[in-house]
């Protein structure tokens, strides 16, 4: 299967099967900081920065079809905005 082909879905239901995997080997010494999954090898790296655990996954594997969390959390960034309303 090409990396195109993985729906959505697919890589994140594999991304948080391996995860449960690796839970307990990564959380209590990394909790905090990135955990990239190729969830078509297995392979995964740690990080403080995303781009770099995804260097070095990619460095694996150039057609890696990569899952990212931040360990301990429920995801990577938060999403949405806030709107400040400026007072006088």
């Amino acid at each position: 299967m090409h990396s195109s082909d993985y729906p959505r879905e697919v890589v994140v239901s594999r991304g948080k099967a391996i995860y449960r995997q690796l839970r307990d080997e990564v959380e209590p010494a990394h909790k905090g900081k990135i955990l990239a999954i190729d969830v078509k090898t297995g392979n995964y790296e740690i990080d403080d920065k995303v781009a770099e655990a995804l260097s070095r996954v990619r460095a694996k594997n150039p057609d890696a079809m990569v899952y990212c969390l931040r360990i301990g959390s429920p995801g990577v960034y938060r999403m949405g905005f806030r709107v400040s309303v400026p007072t006088r």
